[in-house]
């Protein structure tokens, strides 16, 4: 076997393991107030803009060279999904800053 054929199945192991249980580790890392952890509440909402990338990357390789309609509606919805739910995610959780002044954010 090819040093290239075995990088490569290493990135897509990573990609389909390594993505979902990093970001089920980060998610359980999320607190329930901000009030809690006011800086470990911005980071994660930073941090968590890749890791839904990086999953909707892991859902997409589960699905490669698979044909018909269900794959394409897959990967039209994981597409969309990664683009909207992201952008709400991460946009939410940086604007409670500016929706709760009073929490003690950081300023900046």
């Amino acid at each position: 076997m090819s040093k290239a054929i075995l990088v490569t199945r290493f990135l897509r192991r990573l990609a389909l393991l390594g993505a979902p249980l990093l970001l089920t580790v980060v998610l359980l890392k999320h607190p329930p107030n901000p009030r809690v952890a006011v800086d470990w509440w911005l980071t994660l909402h930073v941090i968590l803009l890749p890791l839904f990338g990086l999953g909707a990357l892991a859902v997409y390789l589960l699905i490669e060279g698979i044909n018909g309609l269900a794959a394409t509606v897959s990967r039209l919805a994981m597409g969309i999904f990664v683009v909207v739910y992201s952008a709400y995610d991460t946009l939410f959780g940086l604007a409670k800053r500016h929706c709760y002044p009073s929490w003690g954010w950081p300023s900046g």
